[in-house]
């Protein structure tokens, strides 16, 4: 098990440079240039020129990236062009705010899923099971930013209970986090069906159920304990989704976070800080991936890693 997290982790390696590589690529080809972002159009040549070269963007970018790569080895991502401050600081200032929305729609959208689906799977074919089909197609079909602009007409407008917009009290989480955690719910319920009936129709929990055991014994300690491997995987890529999506939830609830972040990164043209955001989301979501393939071992031990 050791060799293989180890393997793993170099492998993460690069990925991670693959990643920082297609930013770049994308940083020279996308239109604008920062400096006159900063300076303003009516910017003397002469005060661009001096600031293009204290920024190091004179240089090819090729140089760019190699000295960005160096930089990073050594901890350093650089600074940011709107704030002028370490993009570190600026980056880790704002992810607790995005861990915390994105693991409560994390634990909204697994509460969520694994009840609808163990509810559709014990009663299909019925009411319950058709509405919870149903409700799951919604799920899985409304973008994040429309769910949330139909939230904050409901909620904050027109009933005027929740805040609209920002983050300090628990009050401010609950729309976003709905938002941001409905399609996972919607996946994570469809696979729970899935997962559960055919866990249903298995031998052993024929068995338990001839042995005389209550329904709700075989239905959580058999059934769902043998079905839980493909919605830990799907709960897993999830997490990655879900950091993923806050970008536009963040947007749309202006919720400060790294999303919100990478938005006005990408606007500014604050190469820095955009790579250093992107650069973050892909590392947490390789080391999830890993921490998935371990839980796996837990809960089936017939799986091996060689």
């Amino acid at each position: 098990m050791f060799r293989y997290v180890l393997a793993k982790l170099i492998l993460t390696i690069p990925l991670l440079l693959g990643v920082t590589f297609a930013l770049f690529v994308i940083g020279q080809i996308t239109p604008g240039d920062p400096v006159l972002i900063m300076l303003g159009e009516r910017a003397l040549p002469e005060e661009a020129a001096q600031l293009r070269a204290s920024l190091g963007l004179d240089q090819p970018w090729y140089v760019q990236y190699f000295q960005f790569v160096g930089n990073l080895l050594r901890g350093d991502l650089g600074i940011s062009y709107r704030s002028k401050l370490p993009v570190a600081q600026e980056v880790i200032s704002r992810l607790p705010a995005t861990v915390e929305l994105a693991s409560a729609a994390l634990v909204f959208a697994v509460i969520i899923g694994l009840s609808m689906g163990i509810i559709s799977a014990v009663k299909r074919n019925t009411i319950f099971d058709r509405l919870a089909i149903l409700l799951a197609m919604l799920g899985a079909s409304m973008p994040v930013f429309w769910s949330g602009l139909l939230l904050i007409v409901l909620f904050a407008v027109n009933l005027g209970w929740l805040p609209a917009s920002g983050r300090g009290t628990p009050a401010h989480l609950i729309m976003p986090a709905i938002a941001l955690g409905a399609g996972g719910a919607a996946l994570i319920a469809r696979i729970t069906r899935s997962s559960m009936l055919e866990s249903l129709s298995q031998d052993y929990v024929r068995t338990a159920r001839a042995k005389g055991l209550g329904e709700q014994i075989v239905i959580l300690r058999h059934a769902l304990k043998n079905a839980l491997i493909p919605v830990v995987t799907v709960v897993g890529l999830q997490i990655g989704g879900l950091l993923g999506g806050a970008v536009l939830t963040e947007t749309v609830f202006s919720w400060p976070g790294i999303g919100l972040l990478t938005v006005q990164a990408i606007g500014q043209r604050d190469f820095p800080v955009l790579r250093a955001s992107v650069l973050l989301v892909a590392t947490i979501f390789t080391l999830i991936n890993l921490g998935l393939d371990i839980l796996f071992v837990q809960l089936d031990p017939r799986i091996k890693y060689r």
